[in-house]
């Protein structure tokens, strides 16, 4: 789930975000820098959303990490069509044929998708998205 604002970097704190609980927390692992993760409240348990650590990196570290993200044919972002969304009073998230939105109270609905059209209509009205013609969106 993405943030719309900076959070400060302390261990399990919570805070909200558009409606959206979520924590920092330290995980061990094998590294010399901490580990931390970003969790976010999910129905009645803590889920992880990604890991880092305080390790700089340049421009081209970046680059790299998004090219094989968004080509390497095991990466979940090949495998079906992820988009979110996030403004101050909700977090619109489309994850293959579920459409998930997050309001601002913290109310979740939940509406899966079972037509290309209706996928292309809610990437054009809901994203600003238009799909390219001849695009498989739904697998």
């Amino acid at each position: 789930m993405a943030l719309l604002e900076p959070v400060p970097l302390t261990a399990g704190v919570e805070f909200t975000d558009a409606g959206r609980r979520h924590r920092l927390v330290h995980v061990p692992h094998d590294g010399p820098l901490e580990m931390w993760v970003l969790e976010a409240y999910h129905g009645d348990s803590w889920e992880g959303q990604y890991a880092f650590t305080l390790e700089p990196f340049e421009e081209p570290d970046f680059e790299v990490i998004n090219w094989h993200i968004g080509t390497n044919p095991r990466s979940p972002f090949t495998q079906r069509l992820y988009v979110q969304r996030v403004t101050p009073d909700r977090h619109l998230l489309l994850n293959g044929r579920v459409l998930t939105e997050t309001r601002a109270d913290g109310t979740v609905t939940e509406l899966e998708i079972a037509e290309e059209t209706e996928v292309r209509r809610i990437l054009d009205e809901e994203f600003g998205i238009t799909a390219p013609d001849g695009a498989t969106l739904l697998t």
